[in-house]
């Protein structure tokens, strides 16, 4: 009987533990997808016409950081001239926003992927918007306190430009 008490015991500890550590994992894996999307998200209000230096930028990508847009790869350097180019054929950038979508994320120990749908608004002075719509994905690497971004792979689905 004695026995029959100690292994029933056993065995509700035993589940209660299981139970706990994937209550704990589950917890711990949402905390760490919203820590990426958090990344993600941040990365755009760098980009913004409104907020960006390149400081800003170094904060958010690894020093090896790669990007695939425009239909070239680019390093942190290519990047942030591609990011300040101004086009003499229309007026300088006046606002911009982007909303992020469709959140499918891997985690790894390491590391993370995410796609997501991105839907950018570039206001060019009073005479031009563009509207992109890009199906995106990006590497992560885990680091004290989250995530930075080494490569991200940008392409476009449509795009739609307004003139006055």
């Amino acid at each position: 009987m004695k026995s029959l008490i100690l292994i029933t015991s056993f065995s509700f500890f035993t589940i209660f533990v299981m139970l706990g550590c994937t209550v704990s994992s589950i917890n711990n894996s949402q905390m760490a997808e919203q820590k990426v999307i958090q990344t993600m998200e941040h990365f755009f209000e760098v980009l913004d016409v409104d907020n960006y230096e390149r400081k800003l930028l170094e904060e958010v990508v690894t020093k090896d950081f790669k990007i695939f847009e425009a239909g070239e790869v680019m390093d942190i350097e290519q990047f942030h001239a591609f990011v300040t180019h101004v086009d003499p054929n229309v007026a300088p950038l006046s606002a911009t926003s982007w909303t992020l979508s469709n959140f499918d994320i891997s985690l790894d120990n390491d590391s993370a992927h995410v796609s997501y749908i991105n839907r950018g608004v570039f206001k060019h002075g009073d005479e031009m918007t563009a509207k992109l719509h890009w199906m995106e994905s990006a590497y992560l690497i885990k680091q004290a306190g989250g995530y930075k971004i080494r490569f991200l792979n940008s392409n476009v689905v449509s795009r739609d430009f307004d003139y006055k």
